[in-house]
């Protein structure tokens, strides 16, 4: 919100451009915002004049922008909390106008202002501080299937076990269970997530904490360092968020495939 406003440090926001820049999911997200907001301020600019359907107004944004392929306005965010909260501050921005002294030609400039700083702040906290719980922000973060750093794990593996783990990269995650679980007492960490990882998908309930808690908090370590990822992701869909919020937060001390994932997701449960 500060960047978008300008109130950001010349440093800092140079700094959260270079992340928007290198950071695809981050960008992907801000250009949805980007994308709301103008569309609001463009059509209160056009209707400024006249009375406006406000809860009509941010549907028929909501659908001409395609949000629901983010999850959400934004995502993972309850549509109708999401009017009724830009509503509010819309409400509020003309009962403050009202108090306000002045000609009629300025009345349509003045509001058109403080409706656009409104529906924006409101947008912000709802998009800055959503209300979700820990198993929807656990979904939005966990993707093992698009995860470079788990593949490049898995390239060791031979015979029955890279055929568990190929069972699982095609959706066959029975099958993938059934290969790995004869090698998961055999001290292979890697063996062990995808088995735990398979498990998850295929909704087993057994407690995965022994196969998926990293057994070390070296980060140098490549396959550590993917168990702490998914490990933190496992304690925060369990609703451990505390336990979590440990494991998570040793992925940010340097670079490692999980450094920007981790940042953004301790910050939606801090």
């Amino acid at each position: 919100m500060k960047y978008l406003s300008g109130d950001l440090p010349q440093k800092k926001a140079g700094e959260f451009n270079r992340e928007l820049e290198s950071n695809e999911e981050l960008r992907a997200e801000f250009n949805m915002v980007k994308m709301i907001y103008n569309k609001l301020t463009e059509i209160l600019s056009v209707q400024s004049n006249h009375p406006v359907n406000k809860e009509q107004l941010i549907r028929e944004i909501i659908i001409e922008q395609d949000v629901h392929q983010f999850g959400g306005p934004p995502r993972n965010i309850d549509e109708k909390d999401f009017i009724s909260k830009l509503k509010e501050s819309m409400n509020q921005a003309r009962k403050d106008q009202k108090k306000r002294p002045g000609p009629l030609s300025s009345f349509s400039v003045i509001t058109l202002l403080y409706l656009a700083i409104a529906a924006t702040v409101a947008f912000f906290l709802i998009w800055l501080f959503p209300a979700v719980s820990s198993d929807q922000i656990h979904a939005r973060f966990y993707n093992p299937g698009a995860d470079k750093a788990l593949l490049l794990c898995s390239e060791s593996t031979r015979g029955d076990t890279q055929t568990g783990i190929a069972m699982f990269y095609n959706g066959y995650y029975q099958q993938s269970m059934e290969l790995l679980k004869p090698y998961i007492q055999d001290d292979h960490s890697i063996i062990k997530l995808f088995y735990a990882l398979a498990c998850i998908e295929s909704g087993c309930e057994e407690d995965l904490e022994p196969l998926l808690k990293p057994e070390s908090i070296e980060m140098g370590n490549e396959i550590e360092t993917v168990r702490t990822w998914y490990y933190g992701l496992y304690l925060l869909r369990k609703g451990d968020v505390e336990n979590s919020r440990i494991y998570l937060n040793r992925l940010t001390v340097k670079e490692n495939p999980y450094y920007q994932k981790a940042k953004r997701l301790l910050r939606k449960i801090d």
